[in-house]
């Protein structure tokens, strides 16, 4: 008997009482211009008619493949995602967005350029914003490891990621609870490179029901710690280098110039993989620092 060949990609999407936006989601993703991926809608104990919801698609959809856990937590829920999934790589989706139908396509074009990179993603937009930000593409992982020390490079819904990448990276952390693709980041980008298409793929939706905005405060106090680590881990500092590293960083474009200086000279030189476009992009905010410095003597 021939088994049937698994899907290029699985796109994880964890859910829990999402009834008011999951099938605007799912419907996004099943209208990919790619469609060689399964639907792994992993329903977290939903009490509300969420489990309906996925029954239907997954009737009228066999890419559509449900999976129903007691509510046990968003990181309990991805971790049984990429245990279960049939593919090699793993596309993330959030089931209050809205992914562009080009999204799966970008990405896996991009990985049959960069077969070496380990994770994949872009920018996105946001619903109802007055202005978007201009999306730029990275392909260097020094960059990434340096971004990682001040902030979170990557949109969790825009990526993709190599599946047994992220097995040995040891998935996803419960210590990172609200902040649990920061960490990931920072452990999967030692597996190989990261790479940033410059495009828009995805329409984030801001409500109030965002576990973002409900757990703000744990989210700075953990985004903060697992920061310092980043830059304690990616740049072999001390634990006060490290803190004053972050603190350098996480003050653009505010950065005092002697805090630059220092950074660029003590910190800089020992960045993991560091190439030119990491030293590129410190020397142009250190000349920024020091004309505004400058002009603020004049």
């Amino acid at each position: 008997m021939t088994m049937p060949t698994p899907p290029k990609i699985t796109v994880l999407m964890p859910v829990w009482n999402g009834e008011e936006h999951l099938r605007a989601a799912v419907e996004s993703v099943l209208g990919q211009t790619f469609e060689d991926f399964e639907l792994l809608l992993v329903d977290d104990g939903s009490s509300d008619s969420t489990p309906a919801i996925i029954e239907e698609f997954a009737r009228a959809d066999p890419r559509v493949r449900p999976l129903r856990l007691p509510h046990g937590g968003l990181i309990r829920a991805l971790n049984f995602g990429i245990e279960e999934a049939s593919a090699p790589w793993i596309a993330r989706f959030d089931a209050d967005d809205i992914a562009l139908p080009h999204w799966l396509e970008v990405l896996w074009a991009a990985r049959q350029r960069y077969p070496e990179a380990v994770l994949f993603h872009g920018g996105g937009k946001t619903l109802g914003a007055t202005s978007q930000a201009k999306i730029f593409g990275n392909t260097s992982r020094a960059l990434h490891a340096l971004q990682l020390c001040f902030l979170c490079p990557v949109l969790h819904p825009s990526c993709m990621f190599n599946r047994e990448a992220m097995l040995a990276a040891g998935q996803y952390a419960k210590a990172d609870l609200h902040t649990e693709d920061y960490g990931a980041w920072g452990r999967l980008l030692e597996y190989g490179p990261f790479i940033k298409v410059p495009q828009a793929l995805f329409w984030r939706r801001i409500h109030a029901g965002s576990v973002s905005l409900q757990n703000l405060r744990t989210q700075k106090e953990h985004t903060r710690r697992i920061a310092i680590g980043h830059c304690r881990k990616f740049m072999e500092l001390s634990e006060s280098d490290a803190e004053r590293a972050w603190a350098t960083l996480v003050k653009l474009p505010t950065t005092d110039f002697s805090d630059w200086l220092w950074f660029s000279t003590h910190c800089l030189p020992r960045l993991r993989w560091l190439d030119a476009r990491a030293c590129l992009w410190v020397s142009l905010r250190l000349g920024r620092s020091f004309f505004r410095k400058r002009k603020a003597r004049a």
